[in-house]
């Protein structure tokens, strides 16, 4: 036993303290740990067992009994925080593939409505201004573009220059295109010459791959009559197996062959 040698029980398991002259104690019998020293819970006087102190120097101090008991909750709760964590990332996931589905079914389905709408209610002012004698006959009475022209541009040119969302009589905002998606864009090829249409489809590369995009189109086409091919007897054609998932609105389709834009690929 090494560190007080007149309360050292040589060769021995135990060790008997009393302090010292200068700050005495109660005798106490102080049993040594399983690393071979006790410390004396009255004046912390430290006692080893001959032999061991070098041991000790050399040898990493070892957990207590009772670790295991502390760390495997600890190791359980971890465990439990990470499982939880992997389900939130997951859902997360899951929850913004549903959120953008949902946006663009919204926003692609009003934005239909109201193009469409304000295409034909061009013809239609045409036409009564037509039947009064207030304007002249015209070739065609939808709004003019001989090429894929945005929507954002058009004339009601059969009542003049006038745009087709703001005129002297009334004012109608274009919402900007749905997030990730190109403008609108129309082509006027004539009855009989292509067919008038207007389209759009993602601004990205690969939408095909978008669980969001496919979802949310084809809910959207589900709201008109649509057709997966290149029908002349439906409103909306949109093929959710499509590469460039175009989504393709008839105004008046052609009696015979469709113009390219007015196509899904």
């Amino acid at each position: 036993m090494t560190s007080s040698p007149d309360n050292s029980l040589p060769h021995s398991d135990a060790v008997l303290c009393h302090g010292d002259d200068a700050l005495p104690h109660p005798q106490v019998f102080l049993a040594l740990n399983a690393q071979g020293f006790v410390v004396c819970p009255y004046c912390s006087k430290r006692f080893e067992a001959a032999g061991q102190h070098d041991a000790l120097q050399d040898c990493p101090p070892r957990f207590s009994t009772t670790a295991g008991i502390a760390i495997g909750p600890i190791l359980f709760v971890i465990a439990i925080l990470a499982l939880l964590a992997a389900v939130m990332a997951s859902g997360g996931s899951e929850f913004q593939v549903a959120s953008s589905a949902d946006r663009i079914t919204s926003d692609i389905v009003s934005q239909t409505n109201l193009i469409r709408s304000t295409i034909t209610q061009c013809n239609l002012q045409y036409q009564m201004a037509l039947s009064i004698g207030s304007v002249s006959s015209q070739p065609d009475s939808y709004p003019t573009a001989a090429s894929a022209t945005l929507v954002s541009a058009l004339l009601c040119d059969p009542l003049g220059t006038s745009s087709i969302w703001s005129n002297s009589t009334s004012a109608i905002m274009l919402p900007q295109p749905t997030q990730g998606f190109n403008a609108w864009q129309y082509i006027n090829a004539g009855a009989s010459g292509g067919g008038r249409c207007f389209w759009t489809s993602p601004s990205g590369a690969n939408p095909l791959s978008s669980s969001g995009i496919v979802s949310g189109l084809t809910r959207a086409a589900s709201k008109f009559n649509s057709a997966t091919t290149n029908s002349k007897t439906s409103e909306v054609l949109y093929d959710p197996t499509s590469s460039t998932q175009k989504f393709v609105v008839w105004i008046t389709p052609p009696s015979g062959t469709a113009n390219s834009n007015c196509t899904i690929p």
